[in-house]
């Protein structure tokens, strides 16, 4: 606000790169996650940090509500997909005109990637890929099983990786 000698009452739109958390409890839904995260055995350790990430997700929403009576101006909260979020700040302060991008991570809402094009400021999305083709959710998993804490220390697993021997390839795979 600084740099652009602005106040909290000049900002009327507040963008975020997520879909909106729910109100309530997608209790099928974490349900259906922890499911697919453990081959359909359910998991209860599993079942808790999806208990643990809704609730966060609701939790920041709160907060953000709050922080957000602060700044009088704001007339409006708008809500993105994560992965177009991931895709537009990549697109739109690019030098390129056109072009292909991907976005892939654990998940951003109920995806975890998007693949698609842009031309002259315009996004199109061409798929979707679903959780349970999450490149992301096999690091999840990777690093439970490696004994560090899952939605979290996924970077040091992947930080760590060079230094390791692929011994246990074939029982990940």
């Amino acid at each position: 606000l600084k740099k652009a000698s602005l106040k909290p009452n000049d900002i009327e739109i507040v963008a975020i790169g997520w879909e909106k958390p729910p109100r309530r409890m997608w209790s099928f839904d974490v349900l259906r996650n922890s499911l697919r995260s453990t081959g359909n055995n359910f998991d209860l350790k599993r079942f808790g940090y999806e208990i643990s990430y809704w609730t966060y997700l609701g939790l920041q929403d709160m907060e953000l509500q709050a922080f957000l009576k602060r700044f009088q101006g704001v007339k409006k909260v708008i809500y993105y997909s994560h992965h177009l979020a991931h895709a537009a700040s990549a697109v739109f302060p690019s030098s390129f005109d056109s072009g292909n991008f991907i976005t892939l991570d654990n998940r951003g809402g109920f995806e975890s990637g998007l693949l698609g094009c842009f031309k002259n400021g315009d996004i199109e999305i061409i798929a979707r890929m679903p959780i349970k083709s999450s490149v992301g959710a096999m690091y999840e998993n990777v690093t439970e099983l490696l004994g560090f804490q899952p939605h979290s220390h996924e970077g040091k697993v992947m930080g760590l990786a060079p230094y390791g021997e692929p011994k246990y390839k074939n029982l990940i795979l």
